[in-house]
């Protein structure tokens, strides 16, 4: 059993280091509240438990057919994101709010970005493991997720002092980068 709780919590730490990187991009937004904190910390948990349970039910079959494009639609979805952030910069006025944390669209598609890979975790731990293997895992996931969340906004609130263009523009280049590895790590 022990093996099955130090197995279950690897796979969830490496589920969410996504999460902690985009919390903290998200921590630098000046309209970062701690109940904006909150809600972005608990849908990021949910979406990041909700994709693997997904995974879980759809199976070998769809494992086929969506294995090979799921990492380019996560790649997309960064690459979309990273481009609004460099747009946002080049036009940011700082009487206006161009990104907005706030917004629960924004929230819930940063997301699902990061939650793409948690998709194909479920496929495979849903065709190897037992129930209680992947309860345990789910568990861990919503709940390191929650904190790793919640932390990476606390970490990126410390650092007000970058100006809202730069960090935007440091967004941009975090989103791009977690696009580029998720491509580089499809070719792999």
């Amino acid at each position: 059993m022990i093996n099955i709780i130090i197995e279950a919590f690897l796979v969830a730490i490496a589920n969410c280091m996504d999460t902690l990187i985009i919390a903290t991009t998200c921590g630098m937004q000046q309209s970062m509240t701690k109940k904006r904190s909150l809600l972005l910390a608990v849908i990021f948990a949910l979406v990041q438990t909700i994709f693997p349970i997904i995974g879980i039910f759809i199976g070998d079959i769809a494992k086929l057919l969506v294995e090979d494009f799921v990492h380019y639609i996560a790649f997309g979805l960064f690459v979309i994101i990273g481009l609004k952030a460099f747009l946002e910069a080049k036009n940011y006025n700082i009487k206006e709010k161009i990104f907005d944390i706030s917004k629960f669209s924004v929230i819930v598609l940063l997301a699902v970005a990061t939650s793409m890979d948690a998709f194909i975790i479920g496929l495979g731990f849903g065709m190897q493991w037992d129930i209680i293997e992947q309860i345990i895992t789910l568990i861990f996931i919503f709940c390191l997720t929650f904190i790793f969340a919640i932390i990476g906004v606390k970490i990126g609130s410390k650092l007000f002092f970058i100006k809202p263009r730069y960090a935007l523009v440091l967004a941009g280049i975090i989103f791009f980068v977690i696009g580029v590895k998720i491509f580089i790590e499809t070719l792999l």
